[in-house]
């Protein structure tokens, strides 16, 4: 319900808007953990982590690999950038809902890393899984940022 004061309108939230604010927290944890167990689930089953980490077979295409590897690393260098080195170090105020204006390089080049170690990684995998690496790293993927954000 909304009343008006001064020519300025203001919205009373009724406790309706708190159960809903509750349950959507809910589902959102719910969606976490499924993606959190699918990656634990498709590692356990699936010779993907072995893979990654030793391949004495050279059964994936190396060179993509590496460039993912560089990738997600200079991911992870522009994300401990955005929210360690701006804030604590330079002592740089930070509005992450205005990005647009404030930090808007880093994070493009965020955006450009993480798509190029998909994409890369995907490759990478190609030879051992075919179409389904792509949903492979997918799951990994979603399930390590589920992971970050618990």
């Amino acid at each position: 319900m909304a009343k008006k004061y001064k020519g300025n309108s203001y919205t009373r939230l009724s406790d309706d808007d708190d159960k809903n604010k509750k349950s959507s927290t809910t589902k959102l944890s719910f969606k976490k953990i499924l993606w959190i167990a699918l990656s634990v689930i498709l590692l356990f089953f699936t010779d993907f982590g072995k893979l990654l980490i030793n391949d004495k077979e050279n059964k994936l295409n190396k060179t993509f690999l590496y460039i993912a590897y560089a990738s997600f690393i200079f991911f992870v260098g522009c994300i401990l950038y955005i929210t360690f080195y701006l804030p604590k170090v330079k002592k740089v105020k930070i509005d992450y809902n205005d990005w647009q204006h404030t930090i808007k390089r880093p994070i493009q080049i965020t955006s450009v890393c993480i798509v190029v170690s998909y994409i890369s990684s995907s490759i990478a995998f190609w030879p051992v899984y075919g179409f389904i690496s792509f949903i492979i790293i997918l799951i990994c993927c979603l399930g390590g940022i589920s992971l970050v954000a618990l």
